[in-house]
């Protein structure tokens, strides 16, 4: 899952035109440049923080309840667990 910081501009639809404007203002920098230029000079740390903490915590929060439903299935017995003990005989 290793993404250039282009491909995110893409994916998530930037503005192309002025992703382009920027490069040739910074001489002809790539997209990643060009976006790690915008991200150092005019996001505040604080921005940056809370979009990390807001990744971090949906990522948590879906994992929790992937583990949860994981859970209410073997509760519901889907899973055949004595294929396991096989494997240990």
């Amino acid at each position: 899952m290793t993404e250039t910081i282009a491909e995110v501009a893409i994916e998530t639809e930037l503005d192309q035109e002025l992703l382009e404007e920027a490069q040739r203002h910074l001489n002809g920098a790539t997209p990643e440049e060009a976006l790690s230029a915008a991200v150092r000079g005019y996001l505040p740390k604080e921005k940056l923080d809370a979009a990390l903490r807001h990744f971090v915590e949906d990522w948590r929060e879906r994992r929790g309840r992937a583990f949860d439903r994981l859970q209410d299935l073997a509760d519901e017995g889907v899973f055949d667990f004595s294929a396991i003990d096989e494997v240990d005989e």
